[in-house]
């Protein structure tokens, strides 16, 4: 095993940032849902991947088997669905060495259609309410904090329905679940620009989502998904004034080329994923907003990836991204900022992300008794 004195000359930082970048990356947590272990698809329909999860059970002990050869991945979003066996949550949860961290909502009836809360139909608001509600429940049995809701809530055509009263109506049933919280409960709120809802969406953007939760109270913040933007929309930017309203709850991570096609984060632009990081941390180092208040999640599709090493791909780019972004030399950067030294400032901020970190990766994982390489260990085991 090398030691941390043997880096001090390859990323020209002293021994101190670099034991603090072990250790950052020691107590990194990173959620995810169990659907990216299922049967997954696009819009013409699902794709049976040949080692896809048979079901929800088996894709808990496939991200134990993660958890185990990364060590950051142990909470996972538990999606609501019918007949929700609560013991066995709490079973299998244990089983394999998870906590469910989050529970999303799913809305059936006519979700997808004419909307869930902002549905014109009261007896359709009540079945969302209810399931919200379910959500709550199975978060008092299984210990979880975080409340996720994601609305297909929209219109398709102009005149097809009243913008404002849509909003009153979702607003109206929001505030009943949010009444119905416990006092260390977070209810977190995921807007987005289009899809099902093509003509309009009633939470389109971090405008109107943070809006909503300043509305319902403390206990709402919001989600930034990273697919959920027009092209071209600086996410980091976006990030900034989400902290700076007080609502920043979680970030849902991706990558895309065209819409939200939730491919795997950082691999079309690991320099915007570096640039979020370096965003998370300078609102934690300057603004005093902690990165442990905010849940980073996956959120993506594996569709013709194989799920084991799709998932450790995902974690390895997330875990190079923040390792870079921590070797920032932040001084330097602040004061070519003031001098107003643009050249200077990027260049800074390249030098990092430039920055080979993978051999300061394989040091921390092997300091914690983890596989150097977590894919030559996972094809071994698959493998015997």
């Amino acid at each position: 095993m090398q030691k941390i004195e043997e880096f001090v000359q390859v990323y020209h930082r002293e021994k101190e940032v670099l034991e603090m970048v072990l250790s950052r990356l020691e107590h990194m947590t990173i959620c995810m849902p169990l659907w990216l272990s299922l049967d997954s698809g696009t819009r013409f329909g699902k794709i049976a991947a040949k080692d896809s999860a048979k079901d929800v059970w088996q894709a808990m002990a496939y991200q134990g088997k993660i958890h185990q050869l990364t060590g950051v991945a142990n909470s996972i979003v538990w999606g609501s669905m019918p007949k929700n066996d609560v013991s066995r949550i709490q079973e299998e949860t244990a089983r394999n060495g998870l906590r469910v961290d989050t529970v999303h909502a799913y809305f059936a009836g006519e979700a997808a259609s004419y909307g869930s809360i902002a549905n014109v139909k009261k007896e359709q608001r009540d079945l969302a309410l209810g399931q919200i509600q379910e959500c709550i429940q199975i978060m008092r049995a299984t210990g979880a904090k975080n409340l996720s809701l994601w609305f297909k809530d929209g219109t398709n055509y102009p005149g097809q329905a009243d913008f404002t009263a849509r909003y009153q109506r979702m607003l109206g049933v929001l505030k009943e679940a949010y009444s119905m919280l416990d006092a260390d409960m977070t209810m977190l709120v995921e807007y987005k620009l289009f899809e099902p809802a093509m003509y309009h969406t009633d939470l389109a953007d971090w405008g109107t989502a943070v809006a909503i939760c300043q509305e319902l109270g403390s206990q709402a913040k919001v989600i930034v998904d990273l697919g959920h933007h027009a092209q071209g929309t600086n996410i980091p930017a976006t990030l900034a004034s989400v902290y700076r309203s007080g609502k920043m709850g979680a970030i849902h991570f991706n990558d895309s080329k065209y819409g939200d096609d939730d491919l795997i984060v950082g691999a079309l632009d690991p320099f915007r994923l570096f640039l979020i990081f370096h965003e998370m941390l300078t609102q934690e180092r300057l603004y005093g907003n902690s990165m442990e208040d905010i849940s980073l999640v996956i959120d993506q599709s594996l569709v013709v990836e194989e799920k084991l090493p799709g998932m450790l791909y995902t974690i390895e780019n997330m875990q190079i991204a923040f390792a870079k972004a921590l070797l920032v030399d932040v001084h330097e950067l602040e004061a070519r900022q003031n001098a107003n030294d643009v050249i200077g400032a990027a260049r800074v901020l390249r030098e990092a992300y430039e920055c080979d970190v993978r051999p300061l990766l394989r040091l921390e994982r092997e300091k914690n008794g983890l596989p150097a390489d977590p894919f030559a260990a996972l094809k071994e085991e698959m493998t015997c």
